[in-house]
């Protein structure tokens, strides 16, 4: 039979608070509301453990493959400037901006 943990005991097995797994529930901690308060079976919460283990596992491989990767060659690279461009920078300077500005006081 799947036991049933209060938030104390869950808290004291994660080594955390209780307000905390309160807030894990929230955050989508398999839970069972009681009118005395939640319980957590005791497999839901080693499932989670795992999945949450499993998601770190991801995010430390892709921070890993970021810090020992050398960013592509272009990214630093300076942006070519165009007639095109210039026409629309030239645009943008001299559109009316009273939209912006209205009701203020100078």
């Amino acid at each position: 039979m799947n036991q049933l943990l209060t938030a104390q005991e869950v808290a004291e097995r994660l080594k955390i608070s209780t307000s905390t797994v309160y807030r894990l529930c929230k955050q989508g901690l398999p839970h069972i509301k009681k009118s005395y308060g939640i319980r957590i079976r005791e497999e839901d919460l080693n499932k989670w453990i795992e999945q949450d283990r499993k998601v770190l596992t991801i995010a430390e491989g892709i921070l890993k493959n970021a810090l020992t990767n050398s960013p592509p060659a272009d990214i630093d690279k300076p942006k070519e400037v165009t007639a095109s461009w210039l026409r629309k920078a030239k645009l943008a300077s001299t559109m009316d901006l009273g939209v912006f500005t209205a009701g203020r006081q100078n």
